[in-house]
């Protein structure tokens, strides 16, 4: 489990890095957020 909250945590540094960005990329990365749930 402490793999999949290293993946969530670079994600959230990396979607903090270019939040200018982030309305674009959210869509595109909903699903992989939703089998990652489905994970833990």
């Amino acid at each position: 489990m402490l793999y999949l909250v290293e993946i969530a945590y670079i994600r959230d540094r990396i979607w903090g890095a270019m939040a200018g960005g982030r309305h674009f990329w959210q869509p595109l990365l909903e699903p992989a957020n939703n089998l990652f749930s489905l994970m833990e």
